[in-house]
């Protein structure tokens, strides 16, 4: 399973547990993302961390762009 993570240095703890968990991380950043690629992603996993609007309304973008599940 094919696990996108952002922002692109997720914590420790949640690479190791989604790791753990079957998953193979590809960590994102948004200004990295090419909009003509079509991504892998089976889930979106958000961190919000100290910036939860900013990457809320990423999450929102990214699931409705790629028809992800966050």
């Amino acid at each position: 399973m094919e696990v996108a993570v952002l922002p692109s240095e997720p914590t420790a703890a949640l690479s190791e547990a989604l790791t753990l968990a079957g998953a193979t991380v590809q960590p994102i950043d948004l200004p990295e993302l090419d909009a003509a690629a079509t991504p892998d992603w089976t889930l979106l996993v958000v961190e919000l961390g100290d910036e939860p609007i900013r990457r809320l309304r990423a999450a929102r973008r990214l699931a409705e762009e790629y028809g992800v599940p966050v």
